[in-house]
């Protein structure tokens, strides 16, 4: 057999079990740390610890490259947040929700999608106010305690009306439910937002640089080599 020193034991007896077992494994969830997610989780998990509640909860921009970790962090956050479900209970209880933004940014259509993410039944013929109606009172009824709109750079796609109006939602949104939104994206996000002076003072930018080589690179390398 290999050397299998540079693993922990626990990871020694996977390596050394059989090939199905292996490749489970591999395939099972999985989450490598390293400080500037690390950070990012933390300031995550004080929003939804202290803001909920609050006449003007403080919101969030993850930021940055394509395929730089974010969706990992929203998925790491929402997998540490998710409580068990208990017997007997009709309705699920969902503190984070994560829906990803579309290429069309309209209202109606976004409304629609996240009622879809909460697994309501939705008529493509609804009104926008009656999705939104539904989709503010199946939020409130699953204990939502923060938002998080994934890809939110996809807002750009849209016209400029229909950017101001959706911008227009998000205020709408952490106004009436007294919870943080977080929105993910690249650098385009923050530009969306920047259009938007209340929004920008409200919306803190989490930085995920891309990465450079130096010491933290190396660690994060050995993580890897390490599992």
């Amino acid at each position: 057999m290999s050397d299998l020193s540079h693993l922990s034991r626990d990871l020694r007896e996977i390596a050394a079990a059989d090939d199905a077992q292996r490749i489970a494994f591999i395939r099972g969830q999985w989450w490598i740390g390293y400080p500037q997610a690390q950070a990012a989780l933390d300031l995550l998990s004080a929003a939804i610890e202290n803001e909920p509640g609050r006449v003007r909860p403080q919101c969030f921009l993850l930021l940055g490259p394509t395929n730089n970790g974010k969706s990992m962090i929203i998925e790491k956050f929402r997998r540490d947040h998710t409580p068990p479900a208990l017997p007997g209970r009709d309705e699920e209880n969902i503190p984070v929700v994560v829906v990803q933004m579309l290429t069309d940014p309209g209202v109606a259509r976004f409304y629609q999608h996240l009622l879809e993410v909460l697994g309501a039944p939705v008529r493509r013929t609804a009104r926008k106010h009656d999705l939104e109606a539904l989709a503010l009172s199946i939020l409130k009824r699953v204990g939502a305690q923060i938002l998080i709109i994934d890809e939110l750079h996809n807002l750009l796609a849209g016209t400029a009306p229909a950017q101001r109006e959706f911008l227009n939602l998000l205020r709408f949104l952490g106004n009436e439910l007294r919870i943080p939104i977080i929105g993910a994206g690249t650098r385009d996000a923050y530009l969306a937002i920047r259009t938007d002076p209340q929004l920008e003072n409200r919306f803190h930018p989490i930085i995920l640089p891309a990465w450079d080589e130096g010491d933290e690179l190396n660690r994060l390398i050995q993580s890897f080599v390490a599992t």
